[in-house]
């Protein structure tokens, strides 16, 4: 896991805010070949300590089809102020041609919170078991995230996340986000702008951008 200190004072802000500017400018490539859309709805709540989230999301192509969609959940156990552990599963449908291919993939996640002079830091780790057409892939993903909590009902924030499957052990994905959690009564409305570069073939890289938003009920 990261170890990451919250810096106090105006050397603070100006630390976040060169490194949310830097995650910025990198959602914006040049050369990606396709702008996608993703949509997603979900709810949370808590109880006896220990949260749940649910989420369910749609993917579609830039051509406005329609080609993945998954279901998922959560639950988060606190082990103390700053770190969380968690498990998960997700099933995920993907049209590819004419043809639809099933993952079932259950998720283990050790999740690291630190907030300090209005922002915010989170560094989740998750490995991933996926199980798909027959075989077992084992993949690793680390995402840091930073926000800025000072406006009232409205919260940006940038991330990076890092993909690497164990199987042959090798970096195959990196995803960054720019966005904003905008609050509404018990309703969490998150608008981001993305990127996205991976491996599709061996050696074979491919640069994707991607418009998102996402509704989550908080009950």
């Amino acid at each position: 896991m990261s170890s990451f200190r919250i810096y106090t004072g105006c050397q603070g802000n100006k630390f976040m805010f060169i490194l949310f500017t830097i995650n910025f400018f990198h959602i914006f490539p040049a050369n990606a070949k396709k702008f996608e859309t993703w949509a997603s709805i979900g709810a949370e709540t808590e109880f006896r300590n220990i949260a749940l989230t649910l989420e369910n999301s749609n993917y579609f192509s830039p051509r406005g089809e329609w080609y993945l969609n998954f279901s998922q959940f959560t639950f988060d156990f606190p082990l103390n102020h700053n770190l969380r552990f968690g498990l998960g599963y997700k099933q995920e449908y993907e049209k590819a041609a004419k043809k639809y291919h099933a993952e079932y993939r259950p998720m283990v996640h050790l999740f690291y919170l630190k907030t300090g002079n209005n922002w915010e830091f989170s560094d989740r780790n998750r490995w991933e078991f996926r199980c798909m057409d027959g075989d077992l892939i084992n993949r690793y993903r680390n995402q840091v995230r930073i926000s800025y909590l000072k406006l009232k009902k409205i919260a940006p924030y940038c991330s990076s996340e890092s993909f690497f499957y164990f199987n042959d052990f090798r970096f195959n994905r990196q995803r960054s986000f720019v966005g904003a959690n905008i609050f509404v009564s018990k309703i969490i409305f998150d608008l981001f702008l993305g990127h996205q570069v991976s491996e599709k073939a061996q050696g074979k890289w491919e640069n994707e951008s991607m418009l998102g938003t996402s509704l989550t009920y908080c009950f």
